[in-house]
């Protein structure tokens, strides 16, 4: 642009949006604040970009019955918070779920005392002082997953997930079915 087709422009701007601007014009290596702003309004115009495909890098493949989660900050402190904070964590979970192999209390409708649904359970593994560092990690993390699917199961089990389509009865159904040895086809040819 020649110097006599410049015009002078006003933008009334908030001083925080004042200094926005700045850094990011000192950032962007243009000639000037005009140049930046053509910059900007063609990035802005120009056709969207193809979204970033995050990809996650596992040491193996997952197997059919194993789950990969990645937790934010906030819930890994939650729940290694807990499992680290509570006395005797892992021999107590381990105790609640040993009760649910006897009999059920008096007035109890439930499922949870099923024979069906002893196997369900992930047992967790208590820390020991004589562990390394590295090992008390990986049993906290075991811990940490046994206590979520324990939870989840006792939730789905006692039906309080309202919206979800499997129940304790179609669990035991599947547990069943999947427990029934092979049949062969016994009709010949």
């Amino acid at each position: 642009m020649s110097k006599r087709n410049l015009r002078t422009v006003s933008i009334r701007m908030a001083q925080d949006a004042i200094e926005y601007l700045n850094s990011s014009f000192d950032e962007s290596g243009a000639n000037s604040k005009g140049e930046f702003i053509v910059q900007l309004l063609d990035k802005y115009n120009s056709a969207p970009s193809e979204p970033e495909v995050k990809t996650v890098t596992i040491e193996k493949p997952l197997q059919a019955n194993e789950l990969l989660i990645k937790l934010t900050p906030a819930q890994m402190f939650a729940i290694k918070g807990h499992i680290l904070s509570t006395p005797d964590f892992a021999e107590k979970q381990n105790s609640i779920i040993d009760k649910l192999k006897g009999n059920a209390p008096l007035m109890y409708f439930g499922h949870l005392f099923d024979p069906e649904l002893q196997k369900l359970w992930v047992r967790n593994i208590p820390i020991r002082k004589t562990m390394s560092e590295e090992e008390k990690e990986t049993v906290v993390r075991h811990n940490m997953a046994a206590f979520l699917t324990n939870m989840f199961l006792s939730h789905l089990i006692e039906g309080n997930l309202g919206d979800s389509k499997i129940n304790a009865k179609i669990l035991k159904a599947f547990i069943q079915k999947s427990n029934m040895p092979a049949k062969e086809n016994s009709n010949p040819k």
